[in-house]
């Protein structure tokens, strides 16, 4: 066999066995359907795949997008400031996103600087084990998370970051791997307005924080510990929100919680080695 053939052959199969990874093709809605799932609802005429980004440009139309059954995809793009209004929902089936990395890689990336957008298809986070999911949220925008969020292995959490005034709400019953944590940029309001919205894990504070509950009436979070070790607490107080019996975690700094209106329980306070102190 000639030797320069077999060399290219060798070449070959390195490169197959490296690991090579496709570089994500971004697959933007065109807003004249509403089946996420049909080439037709898409640029190009192709429903995004499990190596591609689903983008959504501008501000939503008339066609707003369904799943019409399950579909996985390395992540969400909502990609400029006026990109909002949108609501992704679910006749059939999930929306699974891949992506573990964060800003124009996370799981969500969403840019609009003011207005909506609105999940309400259940979604699940399909990293591996020991990894993280974020979703980014720019200032000024809000991101609605009211489908259920799961994930398929023991994955570390889910990290909500973004810019100073970013808001996000989680108002399904979700189920996800580990901790939530809000990511260590100043200014996010949270809404946990589920008993289960913060899943399994605990909420973990990497900055100054506002939570509210914006529902109709008082909430009791299931699991239920806070880590306030990297940031200060503020309560909006639309109405009622009680930790139960958590535990709140105190390390490294002095904290203060603020309650603005109505009552937020929180059932002891768990300080390190070191003396801490708690301001209400």
């Amino acid at each position: 066999m000639n030797k320069k053939f077999c060399g290219c052959l060798f070449a070959l199969a390195i490169f197959c066995l490296s690991g090579h990874e496709t570089q994500a093709a971004s697959i933007t809605w065109n807003n004249t359907a509403t089946d996420y799932n049909a080439g037709g609802s898409w640029t190009g005429l192709a429903a995004p795949g499990v190596n591609d980004n689903a983008t959504f440009t501008g501000s939503a139309g008339a066609f707003l997008p369904s799943l019409t059954g399950s579909i996985t995809n390395q992540g969400l793009t909502f990609s400029t400031t006026a990109s909002s209004g949108y609501m992704l929902s679910a006749g059939v089936g999930s929306l699974t996103l891949t992506n573990v990395g964060t800003s124009t890689n996370s799981a969500i990336n969403a840019l609009n600087t003011s207005g909506t957008n609105t999940i309400s298809a259940p979604i699940i986070l399909g990293g591996a084990a020991a990894t993280t999911a974020t979703f980014t949220q720019a200032a000024g925008g809000t991101l609605n998370l009211s489908g259920n969020i799961s994930s398929t292995a023991a994955i570390a959490g889910l990290a909500l970051t973004g810019s100073n005034g970013r808001i996000f709400t989680l108002s399904g019953s979700n189920s996800y791997s580990g901790d939530t944590s809000t990511g260590s940029s100043a200014g996010i309001t949270l809404n946990l307005n589920n008993a289960n919205a913060l899943s399994t894990g605990a909420l973990v504070l990497g900055v100054n924080l506002s939570i509210d509950n914006t529902t109709a009436s008082a909430i009791t979070l299931a699991n239920n510990n806070i880590n306030l070790s990297g940031g200060s607490l503020t309560f909006v107080g639309t109405r009622d929100l009680s930790f139960g019996s958590g535990t709140a975690t105190l390390s490294g700094n002095n904290r203060t919680i603020t309650t603005s209106a109505r009552i937020l329980t929180i059932g002891s306070i768990d300080a390190d080695t070191t003396a801490r102190i708690l301001t209400n």
